[in-house]
């Protein structure tokens, strides 16, 4: 199931998904083809030498050496180092990709926005957590979702919003773990994430929360409680299209709550934006307890009546809770 085949010097794109269906792809840092052999025997050992001298070198500054064997499945995903956007504009190869740490990538969008789209329309980047994240926290994904990059990488032993938002985006294109990124973050790289404001169009979605249905208890070893339901409606995208609007709450009604409520969001980029629906029970006394949730894209959305199935953080359905609602966009 390795993908070994070479890749030539002038490659312009990597391989589709399709091609790529049912391989394993090594990532790692790729040797530097081994030079011809000297012909003369004094070349030959002083070249020893100078190899014997380089390696002990790269052992007291502690460099990891690449075995042959694993340089020798290293294709498409040649781990290099980032140099800046310039430098990979110029020299970069399409097989070649660089790592960054959340928050110099976090530098880069703040900086450099508009370049970090441009170098991902020709090269993977791969995003990964901090290492002071020592009780695997996560980042939030959605702002290096918006510039493009491919890999971002999470800490899958929390069960948090993070993951649950990842996890909903990739249940896109059956489940199969690839989802095809807008084509403005695809295309020749002059999708500017600062200037959306002044050259696009609003895309209008309308919600109207119209009630729940069997909303469960936070804990459902107290007795004799009722909950007072109310839902939470979010758009996690782009920034200029964040927003959050909740219905009133209702009391003592977790079997059949009624809002009949309407919230209108106006949305910029509505091909990176998520529609987030959470439940929570008000609380006079303390945080007020999700009791659900959903999310999905908005390119995934479908207008008309519809029941949106409640989750928990681990994705388990918090069966049969449901909340009905009616969908248009304009």
């Amino acid at each position: 199931m390795l993908y070994t085949e070479s890749v030539k010097e002038d490659m312009e794109f990597l391989p589709s998904p399709e091609a790529l269906k049912r391989k394993i792809i090594v990532k790692a840092k790729k040797k530097a083809p081994a030079e011809k052999a000297n012909e003369s025997e004094s070349e030959e050992e002083e070249e020893a030498e100078k190899i014997a001298v380089e390696l002990k070198a790269d052992i007291q500054q502690n460099k990891k050496v690449v075995a042959e064997g694993l340089s020798s499945l290293v294709n498409i995903c040649q781990a290099v180092h980032f140099h800046g956007f310039e430098e990979a504009k110029v020299s970069g190869k399409c097989y070649q990709m660089s790592s960054f740490c959340e928050t110099k990538a976090e530098d880069l969008i703040e900086k450099s926005a508009r370049d970090f789209v441009a170098y991902n329309t020709r090269q993977l980047s791969r995003i990964y957590p901090s290492g002071t994240r020592t009780g695997s926290s996560n980042y939030k994904p959605t702002p290096f979702w918006n510039v493009g990059c491919q890999i971002v990488a999470l800490n899958y032993q929390s069960s948090q919003r993070p993951i649950f938002l990842n996890e909903s985006k990739f249940r896109q294109n059956g489940g199969c773990g690839y989802v095809l990124k807008p084509k403005f973050l695809c295309g020749t790289g002059d999708y500017d994430p600062d200037a959306v404001m002044a050259h696009r169009a609003s895309t209008q979605l309308k919600l109207i929360i119209i009630s729940g249905q069997h909303i469960p208890k936070a804990n459902q070893d107290l007795q004799g409680e009722v909950v007072d339901p109310y839902v939470v409606v979010k758009i996690v995208g782009h920034p200029a299209d964040a927003q959050k609007k909740k219905t009133d709450i209702v009391r003592n009604n977790g079997f059949n709550p009624r809002w009949n409520q309407e919230m209108s969001f106006s949305l910029k980029v509505p091909e990176l934006a998520m529609v987030h629906f959470i439940v929570r029970d008000c609380s006079t006394t303390g945080k007020d307890a999700m009791l659900g949730m959903y999310a999905l894209p908005f390119t995934s959305i479908q207008e008309g009546y519809r029941h949106v199935y409640l989750l928990d953080y681990l994705r388990n359905l918090v069966s049969p809770a449901t909340l009905f609602v009616h969908v248009s966009i304009e």
